[in-house]
């Protein structure tokens, strides 16, 4: 990947970052309102993770790939989370450590999805370790084409926020929340970079596969 083309490819995460940080200084109370539950940013959030996806179905189609199952596994599991998929089904948070400690909950439903979540997380790493081989190879491939530094970039971005979204709030004096989801946005916008590079990656070596495959007609 020519550093040109990385350059372009990295531009609109930039773009967005200039564009938070403005919005955070001069309309810190449309900021505000901008990262509230079921706000734009959250939903904006949510449609760069299915865009996303669909570059990952879209290289799939191309060139499967282990790292198609890794990539998709983990985004959908993005969009559950920003959407509060579990909240909405069952009237609470079910993919949280709070709900195992509920008294309310009995012990066989807890025990049932303990073990759900469990064997689905369990599944993925079985799968991912017994292909770890073509993950590590694409892994290399994908350092060398740009797009895994991207990827990087956006895993670290969305990352940062995980561990502590509550002490994320009292770091510098911005808007409540607005640190922690400019963060995730930032960390999708770079996904969304990385599955479209690594999509246009894939379909320029299919191309030259398919021209210099031998006519046997």
């Amino acid at each position: 990947m020519r550093p040109r083309s990385l350059i372009l490819f990295a531009l609109p995460g930039v773009i967005v970052s200039a564009l938070l940080v403005v919005l955070a200084v001069v309309a810190p109370k449309f900021a505000g309102w901008m990262v509230t539950e079921d706000g734009p940013i959250e939903w904006m959030e949510v449609a760069l993770a299915l865009m996303a996806l669909g570059f990952v179905v879209r290289s799939a189609a191309r060139r499967f790939s282990p790292a198609d199952v890794l990539f998709a596994a983990t985004l959908a599991e993005m969009v559950v989370a920003e959407i509060d998929l579990d909240q909405r089904l069952f009237g609470m948070a079910v993919i949280d450590w709070k709900f195992f400690r509920r008294p309310a909950v009995p012990l066989p439903v807890r025990a049932l999805v303990a073990a759900a979540i469990v064997c689905a997380v369990g599944a993925l790493v079985v799968y991912c370790l017994l292909r770890w081989r073509a993950l590590w190879s694409e892994a290399w491939a994908g350092f060398s084409d740009g797009w895994a530094w991207m990827l990087l970039v956006g895993a670290v971005l969305y990352g940062i926020p995980q561990p502590c979204e509550r002490c994320m709030n009292y770091l510098l004096p911005l808007p409540t929340y607005f640190l922690e989801e400019s963060l995730e946005l930032l960390g999708l916008v770079y996904a969304i970079l990385a599955m479209a590079m690594r999509s246009r990656t894939i379909s320029a070596y299919s191309e030259r596969t398919l021209r210099n495959a031998p006519d046997v007609g």
